[in-house]
């Protein structure tokens, strides 16, 4: 994964990495705070997962995350490896632009808590109407701890 810009945050009060997750929170579920061309943001479900092992049976989220679990880049989103069982929280979400009509683009979100990074995958639907993860767009947040400034 490219990355294309990193910033140094000082910490002085100690507020991460909570206050991390309590920003990765107003994203997701406001995201028209920092982009003025949604109005909204719809959390269509989340569930702690072991990238290793099948969702429990039963309900429209568990096929959803059944169908794509297999293509979702794994090894892309913590180069150290995939997390282990009970460390990853998936989301499901819609975003509501504000063009008219309202034009939803759904996504999934992959938050790796005890690693410390978000991952932004954007869904489309198929001819067949099952989604996919795009291919563009894709974008990741790392909260990375560093002693005096030493990248």
């Amino acid at each position: 994964m490219e990355v294309l810009g990193t910033a140094s945050v000082r910490d002085p009060d100690r507020l991460l990495p909570g206050g991390f997750w309590e920003a990765v929170g107003v994203w997701l579920e406001k995201p028209q705070v920092a982009n003025k061309r949604l109005c909204g943001a719809r959390l269509d479900g989340a569930r702690r997962v072991a990238p290793s092992t099948a969702a429990a049976a039963g309900g429209l989220w568990e096929a959803a995350w059944r169908a794509l679990r297999p293509s979702v880049p794994w090894e892309a989103l913590a180069l150290d490896g995939c997390p282990e069982e009970g460390e990853v929280e998936v989301v499901f979400r819609t975003l509501v632009p504000k063009v008219s009509p309202p034009s939803p683009a759904r996504e999934l979100v992959v938050k790796d808590i005890g690693k410390g990074i978000v991952t932004f995958l954007p869904l489309e639907q198929t001819p067949e109407g099952k989604c996919k993860i795009k291919k563009c767009n894709v974008y990741q947040i790392r909260l990375l701890h560093m002693k005096n400034n030493e990248w």
